[in-house]
């Protein structure tokens, strides 16, 4: 069953979500992802091909992190999914060989937490919009293999705060290069996350050197300001 909105809530819904694009200071509006929400105060960082950056440049208050804390990764499945055939332990087995993947390459680039702290970012992913289709016409219980998996529409999010004030301070949206249908296989998975895993952790690099940036040119600000003698 498909449950809808009364009207006025849809149109409240609406106007909250224009004012948020309108509120980020520049002429257009800010993005807006179903499991991000909005990046009203984030500015996209150009020349990342196949991704898109957004870090808060606003100002220099960002603290200085020695580590990122990875959240679990989540997965969510498109619309038309045969999620109902692949058993939960399938799906939690695919879930942890995309976060084993991530920690991995993120691990590179920065050192690992093992939990939320002072000095840490907080990261949030998810692989958003995985088709599952079942392409096998057994009777009996489907295995993995016997499932193809599409990454046209699919994008692996994710979502960078600080420690101290769970402010965020950066976004990526990585698109999959892949435009065709549900061909992937189970043995071909581990291949695809690495190479998401792989670009988030370049991008990553990218935002903690632009948050860097900002922060460092925050006492230059702050001495001009400052009345000489």
């Amino acid at each position: 069953m498909v449950r809808s909105f009364p009207r006025y809530i849809a149109i409240a819904m609406l106007g909250a979500l224009m004012l948020a694009g309108c509120s980020s200071g520049t002429d257009e509006p800010a993005p807006i992802y179903a499991w991000l929400g909005p990046l009203t105060g984030l500015e996209r960082i150009a020349g990342n091909e196949g991704a898109e950056l957004y870090v808060d440049r606003r100002n220099g208050n960002a603290p200085a992190v020695t580590s990122v804390y990875i959240a679990p990764v989540q997965i969510t499945v498109a619309a038309g999914t045969a999620l109902a055939s692949l058993s939960a332990s399938d799906f939690e087995t695919m879930r942890r060989l995309l976060e084993t993947r991530v920690r991995k390459a993120v691990g590179g680039e920065i050192p690992l937490a093992d939990g939320p702290g002072p000095r840490s970012y907080a990261l949030r992913v998810a692989l958003t919009d995985l088709l599952i289709k079942q392409v096998s016409g057994s009777v009996f219980r489907p295995g993995p293999t016997d499932f193809r998996f599409g990454f046209a529409g699919s994008a692996l999010q994710a979502s960078l705060r600080d420690g101290p004030a769970n402010v965020r301070r950066a976004a990526i949206v990585i698109q999959p290069a892949d435009a065709s249908g549900p061909n992937v296989s189970w043995a071909d998975l581990p291949q695809r996350f690495d190479a998401l895993a792989g670009q988030l952790a370049s991008q990553i690099a990218k935002a903690k050197a632009e948050i860097a940036a900002a922060r460092d040119k925050a006492p230059e600000k702050e001495n001009a300001t400052k009345p000489k003698g």
